[in-house]
């Protein structure tokens, strides 16, 4: 049986570890051991049938945890998700540093990572480059699946739509939001990160997002229910009108992964977003917010509601009308640096800030049967462009040999 680790240090992010879960199924399903090394914050996405140690200490400590499960396991392969992000000291468990690095060329096993945002490249990694003779896996969806391979780069899928969720699955997870009552079922999702950022810098937008949701969502002719899944606490929940919010905390993966599945829509602040993907492959419509819009523009915006909420976030904090693509602090020559999704023909970008166009354009999306049917016809050219890619043991296999 072949052995294989993989590596999930990061403390802000759970993207990068729920695709590294989905390869570790795969793999499994082929005759695999799959062993992880993980943050405490990754660990708990984990399924128990996987053997996991955690990275909880300083930089010696893990190191020593590192150490330690190579020389039991002897993987044939180790694997990181991803490793471009040890670079980050805010978001990831301390594991790296020179000697560390160099040891790992000397290591008895293939070197892959899973780069979600294209940065393992040693120029765009100064302090952190990767061995020569680690591999790169690019995951599907979220990369372009048009783009090119090569001697050392490989993409894949590592994700379908929900093979369990039949029709009697889907009832019952849209009855747990929407009741026995017709209605539409919009998901929103927020990671960690975002949260964390937002709160350190002071960025009340998601203060005033129901406002912003009951102008976009109102006159639709069911109601609407907004699931938002973040952590249990970042939005209020709240009944105006015919909008409903619900706000929940994480949820596990393949829970999160149906009800996203059997939604009607899709919001999100980050063009990064795995899910984003996942959304387009479910043939969900998906929106990304984006803040592209001059701010005086926005201030003085025909749209009362609009103008009225950014008055109130200036107030709160004069940098909250800053420009971004993906939020709170990512603006669009920072994005342009990593892989993103925010020129995907199949997601729909809006300005979360566009008043009357970005509420005709939600509303065509979700009741408009011509635009939904020209929408629906770019997600399946996306969805069949990723069903052509290897699996994540193919793509292992041209890179490795393993």
């Amino acid at each position: 049986m072949q052995r294989i680790l993989i590596v999930t240090p990061h403390t802000l992010s759970c993207g990068e570890a729920i695709t590294a879960i989905h390869v570790a199924n795969h793999l499994a399903r082929h005759g695999w051991q799959a062993n992880f090394l993980a943050s405490p914050n990754t660990a708990k996405l984990i399924p128990p049938k996987f053997e996991t140690r955690l990275l909880a200490g300083d930089l010696k400590e893990n190191q020593v945890v590192w150490v330690q499960t190579v020389r039991r396991l002897k993987p044939k392969l180790v694997l990181f998700a991803d490793y471009p992000l040890l670079a980050l000291q805010a978001g990831s468990v301390p594991l790296a540093n020179e000697a560390w690095i160099e040891s790992l060329e000397l290591l008895d096993a293939a070197l892959l990572t899973l780069d979600h945002l294209d940065l393992a490249h040693a120029d765009r990694l100064p302090s952190l480059p990767p061995p020569n003779r680690m591999g790169i896996l690019l995951p599907c969806p979220i990369h372009n699946p048009s783009r090119q391979a090569g001697p050392k780069l490989a993409l894949f899928r590592y994700w379908t739509p929900p093979a369990t969720l039949d029709s009697d699955r889907r009832s019952a997870l849209r009855a747990r939001y929407l009741g026995c009552s017709r209605g539409l079922l919009v998901f929103h999702a927020v990671p960690r990160w975002t949260q964390f950022m937002a709160t350190i810098m002071n960025q009340p937008l998601y203060n005033f997002l129901p406002k912003l949701l009951i102008r976009y969502l109102a006159g639709m002719p069911d109601p609407i229910t907004v699931v938002s899944v973040n952590d249990g606490t970042l939005l209020p929940s709240l009944t105006v009108n015919d909008l409903t919010i619900v706000n929940l905390p994480n949820m596990p993966p393949n829970e999160f992964e149906e009800t996203l599945a059997c939604s009607d829509l899709m919001l999100s602040e980050n063009c990064f977003s795995v899910s984003l993907g996942k959304a387009v492959c479910s043939l969900v419509p998906a929106v990304l917010w984006r803040h592209t819009l001059n701010p005086i523009d926005v201030l003085t915006s025909e749209d009362d509601l609009v103008s009225s909420v950014a008055a109130e976030m200036i107030l709160h904090n004069p940098k909250s009308l800053n420009p971004w693509l993906a939020f709170p602090s990512f603006d669009p020559s920072l994005v342009s640096a990593f892989n993103s999704l925010k020129d995907e023909p199949a997601i729909q970008c809006l300005e979360i800030f566009g008043g009357t166009s970005t509420h005709r354009a939600i509303r065509a999306l979700l009741t408009d049967e011509r635009e939904r049917e020209m929408f629906r016809a770019r997600q399946l050219a996306y969805r069949e462009r990723v069903s052509e890619l290897p699996t994540p043991l193919e793509a292992i296999q041209k890179l490795t040999g393993c």
